[in-house]
């Protein structure tokens, strides 16, 4: 058991998770990318939608599946898109 009281995750769960964070981070530099925003304006955005200090380099990581997404950017993500396309 973990300090949390959880089994600790096997394998396969750890691909799952991997390939999640990295579809979202997908999504995310999709959207942005058809909106034509860099990434610090994203960043900006975010701030807002988060309602916390958001960085460009965070905003990178989310892309690049090394950290989560956050669901409010996802649905952010998806709300752009569906306004400019």
């Amino acid at each position: 058991m973990t300090t949390k009281g959880r089994p600790p995750l096997t394998d396969d769960e750890k691909a799952e998770r991997v390939a999640k964070r990295k579809a979202d981070g997908a999504t995310m530099r999709a959207a942005r990318e058809a909106l034509g925003l860099t990434q610090g304006a994203v960043a900006e955005a975010a701030a807002i939608t988060l309602g916390r200090s958001i960085t460009k380099q965070a905003v990178c990581a989310w892309e690049t599946g090394r950290v989560g997404t956050p669901a409010a950017m996802l649905e952010w993500a998806a709300a752009e898109r569906d306004l400019f396309s």
